[in-house]
């Protein structure tokens, strides 16, 4: 870190700059590819616009991922545990490790996996894009009525009622458990819900110390 402000000024200004909305969904439709990559959290909007980008011909999700993948890495993204979202058919992966531990190494290896995706390839992950696009699409109630579809938020509230649904008979059967003098069980950690299990096979980039488990499109 310099302590001369003067230098840094320029680049921290050139980090701040934001393009105007219409010309940055314009180069996302433009581009093959679309890094999503976290800001303050690993949580970001940027996985939202990319999917709703990509489903109809825009840019490719290309999320990075908190490591160690293994453990939930998934469940910051949106209906992480959703049994009707495979996130891997979808984007793909790239575990923020590897970049931090061989940043060479590493983004020529994404660049080579990604510059071999070929139309084929692309062509199942924009159907499958498509295939949950109202989920990230926010619309006016009245549209959905008129086209007879459904947008985020009704996406949203069935969620949050599936989870509601699902806690509630995880404590009913722990209750039975207690009041038959079983042991409670242990809570299962946050990050281990959802479809952290299918994490390690959609790693454009394996893990630092781990080889590479996305296999190269044919």
């Amino acid at each position: 870190v310099t302590e001369n402000v003067d230098v840094e000024l320029p680049f921290i200004n050139r980090t701040q700059r934001q393009l105007p909305r219409n010309d940055y969904l314009a180069a996302m439709m433009s581009h093959r590819f679309c890094l999503v990559a976290p800001g303050d959290t690993h949580s970001t909007r940027k996985v939202a616009e990319s999917i709703a980008i990509g489903a109809v011909g825009g840019c490719l999700p290309v999320i990075v991922l908190p490591s160690p993948s293994h453990l939930g890495a998934l469940s910051f993204l949106p209906y992480a545990s959703a049994p009707w979202l495979s996130y891997c058919s979808l984007a793909y992966f790239l575990p923020d490790s590897a970049i931090k531990a061989d940043s060479v190494r590493s983004v020529s290896a994404l660049i080579d996996r990604l510059a071999a995706v070929g139309a084929d390839e692309a062509g199942r992950r924009r159907r499958a894009l498509r295939h949950v696009r109202d989920a990230f699409v926010s619309r006016r109630a009245e549209v959905d009525e008129a086209r007879g579809t459904h947008s985020a938020a009704d996406y949203i509230l069935a969620e949050a009622c599936r989870l509601a649904k699902r806690l509630r008979r995880r404590r009913s059967v722990t209750g039975k458990e207690v009041s038959a003098g079983k042991t409670r069980p242990a809570a299962i950690p946050i990050a281990q819900l959802g479809a952290a299990g299918e994490v390690p096979q959609c790693l454009l980039v394996a893990e630092a110390g781990q080889r590479t488990l996305m296999p190269k499109s044919n």
